[in-house]
């Protein structure tokens, strides 16, 4: 099972390098393909032939230019609305941290190695050293930190404004809304900043 799985994890991959190498893939479409790699929506073999329609579909796309790259660090985002929000703002996320490791991207040679390297279980310096990785690797300008209102992850906030050396904003949320007007003014400042200092 494991290697026929490999077959779709190695499609989703591709959707990820096309996000932020060959830039057709929009940061929303590269969350949600990457986050169904967790049950592959039920039928993997039917999610496989979704991911091979999407990819023909994304390489015939013109390249996008936005002005800034985006990472997104934390837990999957509940505001449904983020992704379109940040695109008007010619900005993009490039990296969406824990959606990345449901696939399992990590070279192993079996399954027990991909999951020892499967970051988001473990501590935060863990996963950090990933991010950093990805960070240089995707042209990133400035991070998203989001965490959820009244979890211990949380407190990792202030280990990654420390160990980042890059512009870092944090959004915090507790159910699955649109984002709010004081959010939104956030972003926006954050992502006008990163402009100018470019």
């Amino acid at each position: 099972v494991f290697k026929k799985l490999e077959k779709v994890r190695k499609l989703a991959i591709e959707v990820d390098y096309l996000t932020y190498q060959e830039n057709k893939v929009k940061g929303f479409e590269n969350h949600i393909y990457l986050i169904s790699c967790s049950d592959f929506e039920g039928d993997y073999q039917k999610y496989k032939r979704k991911l091979e329609k999407f990819i023909k579909e994304a390489e015939k796309r013109k390249r996008l230019s936005e002005n800034i790259r985006l990472g997104y660090i934390g837990v999957p985002p509940i505001f449904p609305d983020i992704y379109d929000f940040i695109e008007k703002l010619n900005a993009r996320i490039v990296f969406n941290e824990v959606q990345r490791q449901f696939v399992l991207f990590n070279k192993g040679k079996d399954m027990i190695d991909r999951y020892i390297n499967y970051t988001f279980p473990y501590d935060i310096y863990f996963r950090l050293k990933d991010i950093e990785e990805e960070i240089v690797k995707r042209n990133i300008d400035g991070i998203i930190h989001y965490t959820q209102s009244f979890c211990f992850r949380s407190l990792h906030d202030i280990i990654v404004r420390k160990k980042l050396n890059i512009p870092i904003i944090t959004i915090e949320g507790d159910k699955p809304s649109a984002l709010d007007e004081r959010t939104k003014i956030r972003l926006r400042t954050f992502i006008e900043m990163l402009s100018d200092a470019k």
